[in-house]
């Protein structure tokens, strides 16, 4: 019997290590795929025996038992730390399966694909954004980049930064795309200009790329954005073709949202009416479609009919009945739907509504119901102050607005091209205001990248030549 050689594989590893990894020990052990001969004949089949039991456990949630199988092999090979890694990610402990992977690397195994495609899905759902990109690096050297697995989960990474044009870039660069890789890049598609979306269309088609339900309904929330109602029920005739439209409740509930953005609501009642009753996702759906169109009677119909059915309305429904109370000042109607808020307890911990009532409120002239709103709220977020803010405006409170946008800047809530084009024309209409606060108030504009904004460059303009100077727009 041959001796059994103990073996450092530290030269394996790549010159490059990603910080992270640098100060984790580094254990000597056998690596079974590269020294075969130095171990017992059933030594291979003894390993994968155990990658099987792990697997196992770790499909039924037993975390504990695979780690004490792994804890007790005296040989494991990169399959074994790939399940231990993936398992833990895919049971929610991310943080553990990072750890997992810091030993793997420290303890001389090479990554495969399948590796990278774990732990980059790790880093992006955790945020860990530079541990990432170093991940990234380290990919490219080992020449693992531009694997399909590995790219997509690349292109999830920077869609997550909110880096798109890079990752439509590493899109480009793979030399083989699949279905998930497509599906990684339309999750980003309703942030594509009208162009890019049409390109990506029929670039899809032209590549034979067969879509999925979630391909689906990607592009059908991108086509109603830019209202593209051709290539719209282009996608809707696929998806009755291939069974979609009965079978898969979210394609259809997109098919309703996708007729209502394009103002076609006799195509949005028709496909919620194919949808099962039970279904209350496309109920709110159909009462959102109403409310956003200003049909108040249907939309309250629809809102009983689900009471009377035993179905929960969405926070989508309330916001959707709040914000048609404030575009008609109806403050009956208002009241009414913060009674039934309160009665289901949405008041506390939802933004939308939070803010919805703010703005309900203050677009009904009860600007004291909106600032009591907004003092009960306890994280006090963007979109809360503008609600605010735009509801002092309504009011005619200006000094309010420019002293709430000073708030938001002091606590470091920040601000966007409505906080500055509401507090642009509070400036224009204020007896505070003067050249020098609206030229302080253009520097932060310009510096923050709004000044390009149709509605700051409008609010901005007016504010100017209020105070005599409009040739300081351009400058």
């Amino acid at each position: 019997m041959r001796k059994k050689i103990l073996v450092s594989v530290a030269p394996l590893i790549p010159t490059f290590t990603p910080t992270f990894l640098r100060n984790a020990s580094t254990t000597p052990i056998f690596f079974p795929s590269q020294f075969d001969t130095y171990f017992q004949p059933n030594t291979r089949d003894t390993v994968y025996t155990c990658n099987r039991d792990i697997q196992r456990y770790m499909e039924l949630g037993s975390i504990d038992s695979a780690l004490k199988l792994f804890d007790g092999m005296p040989i494991r090979d990169a399959v074994t730390w790939n399940l231990i890694i993936s398992g833990h990610k895919r049971n929610g402990y991310s943080r553990e399966a990072m750890y997992f992977y810091t030993q793997m690397v420290s303890q001389g195994f090479i990554e495969s694909s399948s590796t990278f495609s774990t732990v980059l899905g790790v880093f992006s759902d955790e945020g860990l954004y530079p541990e990432g990109l170093q991940v990234h690096s380290r990919a490219i050297v080992l020449g693992l980049s531009l694997n399909v697995y590995v790219g997509t989960s690349l292109i999830d990474l920077y869609m997550n930064m909110g880096l798109v044009s890079f990752a439509f870039r590493l899109f480009n660069d793979l030399p083989e795309r699949n279905i998930a890789t497509w599906n990684q890049l339309l999750r980003g598609f309703r942030v594509f200009g009208r162009s890019q979306k049409l390109e990506l269309y029929y670039r899809m088609k032209s590549e034979g790329i067969v879509p999925n339900p979630l391909t689906f309904c990607y592009l059908i929330h991108g086509f109603g954005n830019e209202k593209l109602i051709n290539e719209g029920k282009e996608l809707h005739s696929y998806a009755i073709k291939v069974g979609w439209g009965e079978s898969e409740l979210f394609v259809s509930n997109a098919l309703v949202d996708f007729y209502s953005a394009c103002g076609i609501l006799t195509d949005a009642k028709r496909s919620f009416q194919i949808i099962p009753t039970n279904d209350v996702i496309s109920w709110n759906s159909l009462v959102s479609v109403y409310a956003y169109n200003g049909l108040a009677s249907n939309a309250l119909e629809i809102f009983s009919t689900m009471q009377t059915c035993g179905k929960k309305p969405s926070i989508r429904s309330f916001v959707s009945l709040l914000n048609l109370s404030s575009g008609s000042s109806n403050i009956l109607l208002g009241k009414q739907v913060h009674c039934f808020v309160l009665k289901l307890g949405f008041d506390h911990g939802s933004i939308y509504i939070q803010s919805a009532l703010i703005d309900m409120y203050g677009k009904c002239g009860e600007i004291e119901s909106s600032v009591s709103i907004y003092e009960n709220v306890p994280v006090k977020t963007l979109e809360v102050c503008n609600s605010l803010m735009t509801s002092f405006a309504k009011c005619g409170v200006v000094e309010d607005v420019i002293e709430l946008f000073g708030l938001m800047v002091d606590e470091g809530i920040g601000f966007d091209e409505v906080s500055l084009s509401t507090t642009f024309n509070a400036l224009s209409k204020s007896c505070f205001g003067s050249l020098t606060n609206c030229k302080l108030l253009h520097n932060c504009a310009v510096k923050s990248g709004f000044d390009h904004h149709l509605a700051v460059s409008c609010s901005l303009l007016n504010s100017y030549s209020k105070f005599g100077h409009v040739k300081s727009i351009g400058s």
